[in-house]
Formats: C-alpha cells, sequence, structure tokens
C-alpha cells in the first residue's frame, strides 16, 4: 500500500538489480530535497537545473497527483529518460 510516497525497488527496472526487501532502510531515510512539481507532466532536466542536488542525497517530488484516496489517478508526472542519470552524477 502506498501511503504518501512511493519507491521502486531496482529490480522493478532491472532484473539483476536488489528487491525492495534487499535495499537497506538507510537508503531512504535522511535529509532529502523536495522539488514541487505540481502542474507537470513530465520532470525533465530543464525543470530541475535550479536545484543543487550535491548536498541531499535524495529528492522528494511533490506532485499532488491523488487527490482523491479514493479513486487512483489516472496520470502522474513521469521521468524523462535522461533525469536518472542527470540526478545520480549530482548526487541525488
Amino acid at each position: 500500500m502506498h501511503t504518501g510516497t512511493h519507491a521502486d525497488a531496482p529490480y522493478h527496472y532491472n532484473q539483476a538489480g536488489a528487491k525492495m526487501n534487499e535495499v537497506p532502510v538507510e537508503t531512504y531515510v535522511g535529509p532529502a530535497r523536495v522539488v514541487d512539481i505540481r502542474g507537470h507532466s513530465e520532470i525533465t532536466v530543464a525543470l530541475l537545473a535550479a536545484y543543487d542536488f550535491a548536498t541531499t542525497p535524495r529528492v522528494l517530488f511533490k506532485s499532488d497527483s491523488w487527490t482523491d484516496s479514493t479513486v487512483f489517478p489516472a496520470a502522474w508526472p513521469l521521468l524523462a529518460a535522461g533525469v536518472p542519470a542527470w540526478l545520480s552524477a549530482r548526487g541525488g
């Protein structure tokens, strides 16, 4: 069940990746930068370029895309193809 946030285990997108029970909980606990992406359908490098991710090893995206907990949203913002590598190179 999701309660306000979501994380995919590396296995979700890479069969050689760790499953959720193999990912250390410390990965998800600690300082994070919150980026307000409300109103955007795609999370792009251009949208994130103004932020310094070197000082915070985690990023949370505030989308407000699930406003009614009784109805699964029809759409939510997606990461553009180059964003994960771009964030990784900056410590996010």
